[in-house]
């Protein structure tokens, strides 16, 4: 009967309509638009590692100059800060990199921008959206890259041991250890 439906408490179902709520009064022109898609799925292989990929996009825009994908976080605050956070723990500068792939490839030659919109858990329910800097967006790109020909590697040899394994760490203590 439940199948595929994901079963909430009455206090979870309401915090969704407390941060749905923030998200219209924010983003509500473009979440209602009618050139804005709502989880919107694309398959591509990509070219550089042969892997198949998949994303799902939370929110495509698609503007008169470029498509616009926003992908939804809810966050303990939305402090520039402690997004930042957030970024590198969840290493969401990983996401960025993949959606921006996806999005590249579905939509190609139309400047895509990727958007992260962070809406806080707690009341007051206040949405900022984020983007991924220069720099970190280049190097983000770039570890993706190593990760997809690593992933490429381990399928293409069945390997999948990680070579750490096999080493043995020393461990020396200090002599009040002993004491």
């Amino acid at each position: 009967k439940n199948r595929g439906k994901t079963l909430l408490l009455p206090e979870q179902f309401r915090l969704c309509r407390r941060l749905s709520a923030a998200l219209h009064k924010s983003l509500g022109s473009l979440i209602d638009s009618p050139e804005s898609e709502r989880e919107f799925e694309h398959h591509w292989t990509d070219k550089g590692s042969g892997l198949k990929c998949r994303v799902k996009f939370d929110l495509v825009f698609h503007g008169a100059e470029e498509t616009i994908v926003i992908d939804l976080k809810t966050a303990r605050s939305i402090h520039p800060r402690a997004f930042r956070s957030e970024v590198n723990h969840r290493k969401l500068w990983l996401q960025d990199a993949h959606y921006r792939a996806g999005a590249a490839d579905k939509w190609p030659g139309k400047p895509v921008g990727f958007l992260f919109a962070a809406v806080r858990k707690t009341s007051p329910h206040r949405v900022r959206i984020f983007e991924m800097g220069d720099d970190a967006r280049a190097r983000g790109d770039t570890r993706y890259r190593e990760l997809l020909g690593e992933l490429a590697e381990c399928q293409r040899s069945g390997d999948w041991s990680d070579p750490d394994d096999d080493l043995i760490e020393k461990i020396d203590l200090p002599d009040e250890a002993f004491a």
